[in-house]
């Protein structure tokens, strides 16, 4: 992306319907990933309109890179009260070229959240991530899944011609591309990492716009929401979205 479909990007994003439900699910499993592996000094690539270091603050350092203005402002109002030393705020594309001219701490772990379907070069991100990575450092990454239900659904319906084709709200926002895990996986083996966890989260049968219906319907609203995000263990493989937690491979 550049400036300009940064900015476009900011306010279809502050209009989408039920994308406020769906990053708060997105949010718990990103305080899953923190709960269990305590990182003291983070790196997050992209915040998008909230960091993880807004309800995660058992750290000690945090690098957040984000490009677009008016995310990285809030970020930059929200850290006002912070200590300096404890943040460091960076509004620029995350690339080879940040990672070489940035000095970068010993990281515990980097988050690429919600991130990777919507540029052009996926793989230059993990190629600059896995640059900052030591070999005990933990990388959690998550997209929209390709297999996520109601794309079978809309699938098997016969309103997509295949389960990788664009969505409506993939066109809108501009994003070029679907994965499935397979994909997510072997991404990030070309890049350098070793996947030691995945899986999907938040079984989703409906677009974001009808989603937003059920949501606010009388008839079903917040319980619907929160049966649908433990059907995973029923459905483990087809939630809305997909991560992998990854480990730099030591070639040495």
């Amino acid at each position: 992306m550049n400036r300009q479909a940064i900015n476009e990007y900011q306010q279809r994003y502050d209009e989408l319907p039920f994308e406020e439900t769906m990053a708060a699910i997105r949010k718990k499993t990103l305080l899953a990933f923190f709960e269990k592996y305590r990182p003291e000094h983070i790196a997050e690539v992209g915040c998008g309109n909230e960091s993880i270091t807004d309800f995660y603050t058992n750290y000690k350092h945090a690098t957040v890179i984000e490009p677009a203005g008016t995310f990285y402002t809030r970020l930059v109002k929200r850290r006002a009260q912070d200590a300096p030393e404890k943040n460091t705020l960076i509004n620029d594309f995350f690339s080879d070229s940040l990672v070489s001219n940035h000095d970068f701490p010993r990281l515990d772990a980097v988050i690429i959240s919600g991130m990777l379907h919507e540029i052009e070069s996926p793989d230059a991100i993990l190629s600059a991530a896995h640059k900052i990575c030591n070999d005990k450092t933990i990388v959690h990454v998550n997209v929209p899944n390709a297999n996520s239900l109601h794309r079978l659904l809309a699938f098997k319906a016969g309103m997509i011609k295949d389960l990788k084709q664009r969505s409506d709200l993939q066109t809108l926002l501009k994003q070029p591309h679907t994965f499935d895990i397979a994909d997510l996986k072997a991404m990030s083996s070309k890049a350098g990492f070793e996947v030691i966890e995945e899986g999907s989260y938040f079984v989703k049968p409906f677009t974001h716009a009808q989603m937003e219906i059920l949501r606010t319907h009388e008839k079903f609203g917040e319980k619907i929401i929160d049966g649908l995000e433990k059907l995973i263990s029923y459905l483990p493989d087809y939630g809305a979205e997909i991560f992998v937690n990854l480990r730099k491979i030591n070639l040495t």
